[in-house]
């Protein structure tokens, strides 16, 4: 967390729009959990939206600098796979 505060002092114009599309993925994964309890969502669709979601969130945390290479290495290979992780 502290060395996202210290990027963000250095390039606020840049790290705030990241920090909000973090925040709109969060709204859009819980708004589409929100549908799916309804049964307002197949499971197919769900699961390309919250697989497009995660995909992009784990970009972000990567360029935040907070990913982890444990964490890459699963994602690198379950997209080997066509999965999303």
């Amino acid at each position: 967390v502290a060395g996202v505060r210290a990027l963000r002092g250095r390039m606020p114009d840049v790290l705030d729009p990241t920090l909000a599309a973090i925040d709109a993925l969060a709204h859009r994964a819980v708004a589409a959990l929100a549908r799916a309890a309804e049964g307002a969502a197949g499971g197919e669709e769900l699961f390309a939206e919250l697989e497009a979601l995660i995909d992009v969130n784990h970009a972000l945390a990567c360029a935040l600098g907070v990913g982890h290479p444990a964490l890459t290495a699963v994602v690198d290979a379950s997209a080997k796979l066509a999965l999303h992780s």
